[in-house]
C-alpha cells in the first residue's frame, strides 16, 4: 500500500543521509539508494527483516520468532501510543528482562531504540508527505510527547531538525 511504499522511501532517504554523514562518496550512496531493492530486502516491512549496525536478521527459525513478530506488528501499528518494555514483554509472554535479551539478540538493539527509530522514520515520512501538517501534530501522532522531544530525537538521529528535513 502507499503507506508501506512511503516508509520504504523514507528509510532509503534516512540511509542516504547516514551514509553521506559517514563519508561515503555521493555517487556511491546514490547508486546504492537508487536501487532500493538491493538496499532493502522485500521482507523489511513485513517485519521479518530488521537491520542495524550490529543487527541480525530475524530468521523464521529463531527460537522467539513468533513472539517477536507479534511485538513488532504491535509496535508498527501503535507507534503513536506509549510502548513500554513492560507492555511489549507482556505481548511476547515473557518477563521484561528476558524480553530485552531476546529482542537485542534478534534485532540488534534495545526495544526502546527500535521504537524510537521507527517513530523517527514515520515522522520523517509525514514531514514530507504532509507539508502543511504542523510539526507539533506530527510529533504527537508519532508517539513523541512534544515537538521538542521529536526535534531532539530527530536531530540526534538525522543530523538536522524536522523543519529542515521537511524543506529537504
Amino acid at each position: 500500500n502507499s503507506m508501506v511504499s512511503g516508509h520504504v522511501a523514507t528509510m532509503v532517504e534516512m540511509l542516504y543521509e547516514r551514509l553521506k554523514r559517514r563519508g561515503f562518496l555521493e555517487r556511491d550512496v546514490q547508486r546504492m539508494c537508487n536501487n532500493d531493492r538491493n538496499v532493502f530486502p522485500a521482507g523489511l516491512l513485513k517485519l521479518r527483516v530488521l537491520e542495524g549496525a550490529n543487527a541480525k536478521r530475524i530468521q523464521p527459525r529463531h527460537e522467539h520468532f513468533s513472539r517477536l513478530q507479534k511485538v513488532l506488528r504491535h509496535v508498527h501499528m501503535h507507534l503513536d501510543e506509549p510502548l513500554t518494555n513492560e507492555r511489549l514483554a507482556a505481548l511476547a509472554g515473557v518477563s521484561e528482562s528476558h524480553f530485552r535479551r531476546i529482542f537485542v539478540d534478534a534485532v540488534g538493539m534495545p526495544p526502546h531504540h527500535y521504537v524510537l527509530q521507527m517513530r523517527i522514520a514515520r515522522a520523517a515520512h509525514f514531514l514530507r508527505a504532509e507539508p502543511l501538517r504542523p510539526i507539533s501534530d506530527i510529533a504527537l501522532g508519532t508517539g513523541f510527547s512534544s515537538q521538542a522531544h521529536l526535534t531532539n530525537a530527530f536531530k540526534s538521529q538525522m543530523g538536522q531538525t524536522p523543519a529542515r528535513w521537511r524543506t529537504g
